[in-house]
């Protein structure tokens, strides 16, 4: 079983074991008011460059001391780099307020990774609630569109529902021997078809339904459905479901070159290599991030924090992306995972569909974390306290779980 094998999105390897280990509400007003053409209008759609010294000087903390209060490895040297940079959003009563420290400038962009699966399965949902999709469908049904290579028995007994929730036992297509060494390559752009065919043909991580794992491959064969069923393209569904309606000007999936986003960072051992080793922040050159490109429905959109602060506080503090009824599905935690997300991430206490049960400070929060070449970010809501938060860090960042609990006691 592939239980504790775990990329929260589209990730290189960096050859160090701490890099390795690293992960990468609206106001207590009323619902936004939604325009004729079905566009979120009103405060709460409204980003403006935040202006609170508090959640300022809270910024400027999370940037400073990112992994200042972190357990190392005894080969890392202390004091580790500061982040270049943070970008960080939050609702408050008069919209959401967006900030940046060190590098990073309010509403620039960035590569949200993992966070797209939130998008992902919200519109399989949509599709649920349409009656187009069943839950309990068997993805056999798709075995072509999906290019499944592999025993095509096997998709008799792996249902959507185990696809959004990771208990499929579909393998990672990032270990794939036609990935793994050419991930990074610039030049590397397969079809998302081409993707699951080359999992498809290794072997399944456990018979599906008997454990969970985070895979990828997954939220690729929701995209491929999605196509399938709706008869557009995966990018036409998010834009025309989600991005327009709900304001999301910032945001775009990433098919063919990426738009220009804040300078992406990763570690890298100083020079000359020491003992213990000195940490630095390499730039990721402008042709790395390469990965972008066929990330697609698991890990391909770019967006500002404010957008996905936004976007989180759509999907769940309203019925403006889903009803009630799929609001709940999304954070029912599966609880093949309950115990196998403590020991990946501290913080994250489970998986829904497309969703991670956060625990910050007392409370629990519903969102995503994301992890992509030269970027870390995460977006979640809380309910108790009626907020949602959205932060996009460099790559290897330790604490987008914790930035984002200072952004929400900062704002307490």
């Amino acid at each position: 079983m592939q239980t504790r094998r775990f990329r929260i999105g589209f990730s290189f390897a960096v050859a160090l074991t701490m890099v390795a280990a690293l992960l990468p509400a609206t106001s207590a007003s009323a619902a936004p008011a939604i325009s004729p053409r079905g566009e979120i209008t009103g405060n709460a759609n409204r980003c403006v460059t935040g202006k609170s010294a508090k959640l300022k000087r809270t910024m400027n903390e999370i940037r400073k001391n990112d992994q200042a209060d972190k357990p190392l490895p005894p080969n890392i040297a202390r004091p580790v780099p500061a982040l270049p940079g943070a970008l960080g959003a939050i609702t408050t009563p008069s919209g959401i307020q967006a900030y940046g420290s060190g590098d990073f400038r309010a509403h620039e962009l960035g590569n949200i990774g993992s966070v797209t699966k939130s998008f992902t399965a919200a519109i399989v949902l949509q599709l649920v609630q349409e009656r187009k999709i069943k839950l309990s469908e068997k993805i056999y049904k798709w075995r072509k569109q999906i290019n499944w290579r592999g025993n095509k028995n096997i998709l008799k007994k792996i249902s959507v529902k185990r696809v959004l929730d990771h208990t499929s036992g579909i393998p990672e297509l990032m270990d794939a021997p036609q990935v793994k060494p050419n991930a990074n390559n610039p030049k590397f752009n397969p079809t998302p078809r081409q993707l699951v065919g080359w999992a498809s043909m290794m072997p399944m991580a456990f018979a599906p339904g008997t454990s969970w794992a985070y895979s990828n491959t997954d939220y690729e064969i929701l995209g491929l459905i999605i196509e399938s069923v709706t008869k557009r393209s995966y990018d036409n569904q998010l834009r025309t479901r989600l991005f327009k309606p709900l304001g999301l000007k910032s945001t775009s999936l990433v098919r063919g070159k990426a738009k220009p986003t804040v300078q992406g960072y990763y570690f890298t051992p100083k020079q000359p290599v020491t003992n213990p080793i000195k940490l630095q922040w390499t730039k990721l050159a402008a042709n790395a991030n390469s990965q972008m490109r066929w990330a697609w429905a698991a890990g391909g959109i770019q967006s500002t924090s404010c957008d996905i602060t936004k976007w989180i506080s759509a999907l769940l503090d309203s019925n403006k992306v889903l009803n009630a009824k799929y609001r709940k599905k999304m954070q029912t935690v599966t609880p093949k995972s309950v115990a196998i997300a403590p020991t990946v991430l501290p913080g994250w206490t489970g998986y829904g569909l497309g969703l991670m049960r956060i625990s910050l400070d007392g409370s629990t929060g519903w969102g995503h974390l994301g992890n992509i070449p030269g970027f870390a970010s995460g977006a979640l809501y809380v309910k108790s306290k009626n907020v949602s938060t959205g932060i996009i860090l460099p790559s290897g960042a330790a604490g987008a779980v914790d930035a984002m609990t200072r952004l929400v006691a900062a704002r307490s």
